[in-house]
């Protein structure tokens, strides 16, 4: 029919708000309105790792210039500063969910 056809489909188990890829292509964020974040291997179209992250939904994700760190903002006002490396752990059971580096909280303007 002449139209590109997706070579994967995933179902999110709920709402995907923001969505971010790494600049190499090799993984996928995605950022739910529970404040849940979803990890995906491009290649595959397999979720590696699904943890809730923040209380409210998540608004922002951005990734450092060399992807090693994935940075999340929410509407519960919290900024998480995440290693990818450690994100993308294999070895890691699923069930445990992965601890932020750094979380800016309670800021307010001077």
């Amino acid at each position: 029919w002449g139209k590109d056809q997706p070579r994967i489909k995933c179902a999110t188990p709920e709402r995907v708000r923001s969505l971010k890829v790494t600049s190499d292509g090799v993984f996928c964020v995605g950022g739910t309105v529970s404040g849940r974040l979803l990890l995906w291997e491009m290649a595959s179209g397999l979720l590696l790792r699904s943890w809730e992250a923040h209380f409210r939904s998540i608004t922002a994700l951005c990734f450092t210039q060399d992807d090693a760190f994935l940075l999340t903002g929410g509407e519960d006002s919290h900024i998480h500063v995440w290693s990818l490396g450690d994100l993308a752990d294999v070895t890691k059971p699923p069930s445990v969910s992965p601890e932020a580096r750094h979380t800016w909280a309670d800021h307010t303007l001077p």
